[in-house]
């Protein structure tokens, strides 16, 4: 089943309100290291288990430090 727009747009809002990246969410500026987003998705849906979550979340176009929405450059 296919997000809806207002979903996708609340999943990115809430995780914006963490004072930090939690353990199952990761924020990304113009990642397109096919290795690196590989791994990322293996440790982030093996963390989400470790920490009971249903879900992991790598967010492209948001900066993880400053939880600025900055979109993303083509690549």
């Amino acid at each position: 089943m296919p997000f809806e727009h207002d979903s996708v747009v609340s999943i990115i809002n809430e995780s914006r309100r963490h004072s930090t990246e939690k353990p199952w969410i990761e924020f990304k500026v113009n990642n397109s290291n096919p290795q690196e987003i590989g791994e990322y998705i293996s440790a982030l849906s093996n963390t989400a288990a470790l920490y009971s979550q249903n879900n992991a979340f790598i967010i492209w176009g948001v900066n993880d430090e400053s939880y600025e929405i900055e979109g993303l450059n083509p690549v």
